[in-house]
């Protein structure tokens, strides 16, 4: 749910969502707004999945834009231009990326080639979204995979394999960010079987995050941990690479490009604030 409907939209309730109707009327620009969009995918897959007015006829899609949400959640805002009936139209599609789902505020602006207007209100309605997930908790990580490797989800972790896996038996986790607690890389190292005494070298990522590789016990393959901190969170990584091979390094990138969870930017009582679009 948004906190408030951009300066001079209006709004009207809908099952699951709401209709936002711009300061001129439906001809100055509509958005759809709807709480639970669907499960999580790439954003362009989302907006591809969205659908469009009828005869609409797509033009141009605009690479997507990240966005962070005032709670701190992930958030994306994509541009499609294209004409229905032969005048200009465009869509702006707003998304918010949550634990398993996505809510989405999509707008169209049928009379105009400029983007600015329906855009910026698209963008209003989804960085006030508010969704009162809590923090901190488990929360999907952000990184760059190893390029050509082949990627499994496992809920909100995943497993990257090179393309002649099992033949090559690299492989690397990626666990979800967890809130940090005292001990806790201490105890996932001992259950992972570290090395003792422990073999350990210290990390230090260009995002600002801290820890250390943690060497683990293993016969066939080099094992590691890669833990890593920012105060609020920790970032755990479980490679297995060939001695001497080169996915020690495509992993160590990996971990180089991890994100920080981002925070939120705004007080708590914007929360009860969101309540507010809601009340008669």
């Amino acid at each position: 749910m948004f906190a408030f409907p951009p300066q001079g939209w209006t709004v009207r309730r809908r099952a699951g969502g709401a209709l936002l109707v711009g300061p001129g009327g439906p001809a100055s620009g509509m958005i759809r707004y709807t709480e639970r969009a669907g499960p999580l995918r790439p954003a362009v897959a989302i907006v591809d999945a969205a659908g469009a007015p009828a005869g609409f006829v797509r033009e141009a899609i605009e690479p997507p834009e990240r966005l962070v949400t005032d709670e701190g959640e992930h958030a994306a805002l994509v541009t499609v231009r294209g004409r229905c009936d032969g005048a200009p139209m465009q869509l702006c599609f707003g998304i918010v990326f949550l634990d398993d789902s996505c809510a989405m505020a999509q707008g169209v602006a049928p009379t105009t080639s400029d983007p600015a207007p329906i855009r910026a209100a698209v963008r209003a309605v989804i960085v006030g979204d508010v969704h009162l997930r809590g923090r901190p908790r488990r929360r999907r990580v952000v990184y760059q995979p190893p390029a050509g490797w082949v990627g499994r989800a496992a809920g909100v972790d995943a497993w990257y394999y090179p393309a002649d896996h099992p033949a090559n038996p690299a492989r690397v986790w990626i666990g979800a960010a967890v809130p940090s607690a005292p001990g806790l890389i201490a105890r996932t190292a001992e259950h992972l079987g570290a090395e003792l005494p422990p073999v350990t070298a210290p990390l230090s990522t260009r995002n600002g995050l801290r820890g250390q590789r943690i060497r683990l016990r293993g016969a066939a393959v080099e094992s590691y941990l890669f833990a890593l901190d920012d105060g609020t969170y920790a970032y755990l990584v479980r490679a297995d690479v060939r001695a001497g091979g080169p996915e020690l390094a495509l992993i160590e990138a990996l971990v180089e490009s991890i994100e920080p969870v981002p925070g939120p930017r705004v007080v708590a009582s914007k929360a009860a604030e969101a309540l507010a679009v809601w009340s008669d």
